[in-house]
């Protein structure tokens, strides 16, 4: 670089670290960098730091604040958007319902008490199993027309969040439990059994036959794949019993410490599966199942020990 003194005399220099100090003198630098010098002359030039650990340590807190109070919200949208994902699925389940009764003159499938979508007793887990297998989800039936599988999982019911049947002795033994517990997940709705039968004629049941479509349940968020009795898995309370799911409140006691179950804890928590939407912090013991009516609406049904659900909403003989 080239300077004039006093004197007109033209040098050339090279400056060091002129981003440091103060630049004073009676002389005058040419070239581009020169004319940017040249107009600090007399200034002093800022120095370049970083941050101290105080204030680090102040934006970690004011992030952590920001944190606390963003990740409930977050969590409360994110169960909001899978409560509207399920209602959706089972809406698509009652058009499926109604397709299906079409081309099989009014009349409903008899769905069996199991869970499988596919053949894991064989080992032939490659296809899905025929509606009619006596191992085959009772949503088979109406899957051919709905987006298959897809709609019968619940986004709320994690893995385990349903009926796996891990007793000993269950006839797929030797599939590892977590691959059963994940084909599990496409099993996530109950089926009402007074779906499957006119139990009062002994024959199989036409739609047109149901007086009431919108005050009978025809399926819901629930761990059982058929709810096979108002005495044990369905949200009323039955002739014999005082309380309602007394089959799965069994297991919830076993959890806890209290009768002895050899599958308590792949049962942990049955209650919270079933009404499994809208748990928060401050109620985590309050949630409602997302329910499918005869005639294709979906509602909520909030948790309770069965009081104020009528019989009538699963037995339309009664």
């Amino acid at each position: 670089m080239q300077f004039q003194d006093e004197c007109g005399n033209i040098t050339d220099i090279v400056l060091k670290n002129t981003s440091y100090g103060r630049l004073t003198g009676e002389y005058r630098f040419f070239g581009q960098e020169g004319d940017r010098l040249n107009s600090q002359k007399g200034k002093k030039v800022r120095k370049h730091r970083g941050f101290t650990l105080i204030e680090l340590l102040v934006v970690i807190a004011i992030i952590a604040l920001l944190l606390s109070i963003m990740v409930p919200s977050l969590q409360m949208a994110k169960g909001k958007g899978e409560q509207i994902r399920c209602a959706s699925n089972l809406r698509s389940i009652g058009i499926g319902v109604f397709a299906y009764l079409t081309d099989n003159d009014d009349t409903y499938h008899v769905g069996r008490n199991n869970g499988m979508w596919r053949d894991w007793v064989t080992g032939s887990g490659d296809n899905d199993l025929e509606f009619n297998d006596p191992y085959a989800y009772w949503g088979i039936a109406y899957a051919q027309y709905t987006d298959r599988h897809k709609m019968f999982e619940c986004p709320s019911a994690r893995v385990g969040y349903v009926d796996c049947w891990l007793l000993p002795g269950e006839p797929y033994n030797g599939v590892p439990i977590e691959q059963v517990k994940d084909y599990f997940k496409y099993c996530a709705y109950g089926l009402n059994t007074y779906m499957n039968w006119d139990w009062s004629g002994g024959v199989e049941l036409k739609a047109g036959s149901l007086k009431s479509q919108s005050t009978i349940i025809f399926a819901q968020d629930h761990i059982e794949q058929l709810l096979d009795s108002t005495n044990s898995d369905m949200f009323c309370i039955g002739p014999s019993v005082s309380i309602n799911l007394t089959q799965w409140r069994f297991y919830q006691n076993a959890a806890e410490g209290g009768a002895y179950s050899p599958n308590s804890a792949a049962y942990l928590d049955p209650l919270k599966k079933c009404f499994r939407h809208g748990r928060r912090n401050s109620s985590p013991d309050r949630g409602y199942s997302n329910t499918l009516w005869v005639d294709g609406h979906v509602s909520r049904i909030a948790q309770t020990d069965g009081a104020d659900v009528p019989i009538k909403w699963y037995n339309h003989n009664n």
